[in-house]
């Protein structure tokens, strides 16, 4: 079985996962009621939320790719879901740190993804409109892809022989380059399906 199929069924079988839809628009609900905030306060919490969403997405990944290679999960991991989560919110944390005091105004080093040097570039020439409208693009799309790769990762903890069949016939690089693009094909169908899609 190629990895690209074993990702897409694993993900077909969250598409019509009413937990996921209803946590992720929850989510975003309870974060958008800051828009009753005042501007600037709104425009700080997305500019952090949209920095850890991204840091939270890529370092669950990360840490998931871990867990798929390790030998015996039963005495590194007691509890897979949870482990897996905690470890990935304690490095994303320390890593948005940094991005969130470049995004005000802290001085450029080559880890800044172009993207947040976008963000930046449009708070600087004071074009908020358009910034406010990439900020609440961003927050929605990391969003779905942390709350997508939670399910993801329910499943395989739960199901063991996969992700040994996938440690024995696939590279680290591929499994997560592939599980990277396979959930963010299926953002297309978590949007399509929400009352935040576009």
């Amino acid at each position: 079985m190629e990895l690209n199929q074993i990702i897409s069924e694993i993900l077909v079988s969250l598409k019509d996962n009413k937990s996921l839809l209803n946590d992720y628009e929850e989510n975003l609900s309870n974060f958008f009621q800051k828009k009753q905030l005042p501007v600037n306060e709104y425009l700080e919490q997305l500019e952090k939320n949209v920095i850890y969403n991204k840091a939270l997405f890529f370092d669950t990944l990360d840490v998931l790719v871990d867990y798929i290679y390790i030998p015996n999960k039963n005495l590194a991991f007691a509890d897979p879901v949870n482990d897996i989560l905690s470890q990935a919110q304690k490095k994303s944390m320390s890593q948005a740190s940094y991005l969130i005091s470049y995004l005000s105004h802290g001085a450029l080093n080559n880890s800044v993804s172009d993207d947040i040097k976008h963000l930046r570039s449009l708070k600087d020439a004071g074009k908020f409109q358009e910034l406010f409208d990439e900020l609440e693009f961003q927050i929605i799309y990391y969003k779905g892809h942390y709350e997508t790769l939670q399910y993801f990762i329910l499943i395989l903890a739960n199901n063991e022989k996969i992700s040994q069949y996938i440690a024995s016939k696939f590279s680290r690089g591929l499994v997560h380059e592939n599980i990277r693009m396979g959930i963010r094909e299926f953002i297309n169908i978590l949007h399509a399906k929400s009352k935040f899609s576009a």
